[in-house]
């Protein structure tokens, strides 16, 4: 990819060298010659120098075309993915409280059963069984 900050710095860099070498030429014969030759000289140099800047400036443009049509595509880029983002922000914070609710859920239901577990032995019945767990939770638990 071209380093536009460069190419643009070369071009303007050009520009003003040029520019001086016009004004310096234009200096040096204006001490050599005299009257209309001066004059001449000097209509010449202003041509030169306009259409200097003339090319300058189709340059800058031919650079400051792609690069400006390059922008827009990445501003929509980056507005789809502003809205991914928030989609996917909206989905975690749903997540998020889903898991909450099944954390207190599970809180409740160890308590109930506890309190159920305390309930059946002082009933004078045997210990119940003991928690079973899943493998899965037994598999995420230790990874």
């Amino acid at each position: 990819m071209i380093d536009t900050t460069a190419l643009v710095a070369v071009i303007t860099a050009t520009a003003l060298l040029s520019g001086a070498f016009v004004q310096f030429l234009q200096w040096a014969i204006s001490k050599r010659k005299a009257g209309s030759e001066v004059r001449k000289v000097d209509a010449e140099a202003s041509k030169a120098s306009a259409e200097a800047s003339d090319v300058i400036q189709e340059a800058a443009r031919a650079l400051i075309e792609p690069l400006t049509k390059q922008i827009s595509k990445l501003e929509g880029q980056v507005c789809e993915l502003d809205n991914k983002v928030e989609t996917a922000n909206r989905k975690i914070a749903v997540l998020e409280t889903e898991n909450n609710d099944l954390r207190e859920e599970n809180g409740d239901l160890r308590d109930w059963a506890e309190r159920l577990v305390h309930q059946v032995k002082s009933m004078g019945g045997q210990e119940p069984v003991k928690i079973r767990q899943r493998s899965n939770r037994k598999a995420e638990a230790s990874a």
